[in-house]
């Protein structure tokens, strides 16, 4: 999984625009498009150095940004590149977030903030299946995600309390959708507030509206 989104990033650099590298990324709004790509570059560094006092907290990510205050991202992507072989394998066994992971919600954190969605191989789904997982695993889970045909399926313990797109799934369980978003996909009349406040499983509940490009 590390490698391919590793090349997925070089597609996003190939399809740049100018202007693109100081493009604010509304998904992490006090980084532009190059500060992303030297957090991504730091972690993979960082990663194979066991320098992880702190991770993923955002001390330890504003650090490897700042460390690279001068870099491109060409510069930022040729030290994720010099990174990927040797660091792929260490992540081939590991379950729940990890490089691999974070490599691909960050991905489509470009994909929507730069409007680039060419070449878009559902090369999500490994993460947001793993996110689910990690979901119905909870022992405080106020239901369970279910897969189905059309999309995913909430179920309470006596109906169906949201029917959600997978992708907007996804990108809701990373924070990558605001309150008032989530708000608006198809829920029940009687599933609670809670179930909303639930889907941002890893970092929390946000209030600005981020972009999508489906």
């Amino acid at each position: 999984m590390y490698l391919d989104g590793v090349s997925s990033l070089e597609y996003l650099v190939s399809a740049m625009r100018p202007g693109d590298e100081e493009a604010r990324v509304p998904a992490t709004p006090l980084w532009s498009v190059r500060q992303l790509f030297s957090h991504l570059a730091g972690a993979s560094t960082d990663t194979l150095e066991s320098r992880l006092d702190g991770s993923p907290g955002r001390g330890w990510t504003q650090r490897q940004v700042d460390e690279r205050a001068s870099y491109s991202v060409a510069q930022s992507m040729a030290e994720i590149r010099r990174n990927a072989d040797t660091l792929a394998p260490m992540l081939d066994d590991v379950r729940g977030p990890n490089p691999a992971w974070d490599v691909r919600v960050h991905e489509y954190d470009l994909r929507e903030a730069l409007r680039i969605d060419a070449e878009q191989r559902h090369t999500w789904q490994d993460v947001a299946f793993g996110a689910i997982e990690l979901y119905n695993l909870r022992d405080d889970a106020l239901g369970e995600l279910r897969i189905s045909e059309t999309g995913v399926v909430l179920e309470g313990t006596e109906e169906s309390m949201l029917r959600v797109d997978m992708y907007e799934l996804f990108r809701g369980m990373f924070s990558r959708r605001s309150q008032a978003q989530i708000l608006a996909w198809d829920w029940s009349p009687r599933a609670p507030r809670e179930l909303a406040d639930d889907i941002p499983l890893f970092f929390g509940p946000r209030l600005d509206a981020q972009p999508t490009i489906r």
